[in-house]
């Protein structure tokens, strides 16, 4: 008895089903308006400030960090996005590398992508690692932005 229920438990078994499934067309989509650039726009590694005025030096302000993100934190056009898991900054060459791959992987025929943070903005110092005697804060080797949990970074439709 235990014999035959051992093969019939570890007899693999098919099932062989043929059918026709028909999947009716799309609706046209004429009534949505194309966007002109629908890519992602290049963002400036650095802000144009006036020819009399000298880019500031700040702090970390790491409280631009801290909390959840109570502005941006939907999806406008309710389809796809990047969210932001933790809190962090963004530098310019994390904004070239989005760029770059949302390009590269939208069909600009039926999609269209846009930001939702601001270029980067804030020169954060760095100190340096030996004595400086007397100098007090180091320059800006990059400006950096900062985003909360919660944001949403970069939105694109099709």
């Amino acid at each position: 008895m235990w014999t035959n229920l051992g093969k019939q438990l570890w007899r693999p078994r098919q099932f062989t089903a043929v059918g026709m499934k028909y999947f009716a067309p799309q609706k046209k989509s004429d009534y949505v308006e194309k966007v002109e650039r629908p890519k992602l726009k290049v963002m400036e590694r650095v802000p144009q400030y006036p020819p009399n005025l000298r880019p500031p030096k700040m702090q970390k302000k790491l409280k631009f960090m801290r909390g959840p993100e109570v502005v941006h934190n939907n999806l406008i056009h309710k389809q796809y996005g990047i969210v932001a898991e933790s809190g962090g900054r963004l530098r310019w060459g994390h904004f070239e590398m989005l760029r770059l791959t949302i390009g590269r992987n939208i069909d600009i025929n039926r999609m269209f992508a846009i930001w939702r943070v601001p270029p980067p903005w804030q020169p954060v110092t760095k100190k340096r690692t030996r004595p400086t005697y007397g100098r007090w804060k180091g320059c800006y080797r990059l400006l950096r932005n900062s985003n909360k949990k919660g944001s949403c970074n970069s939105g694109s439709r099709w």
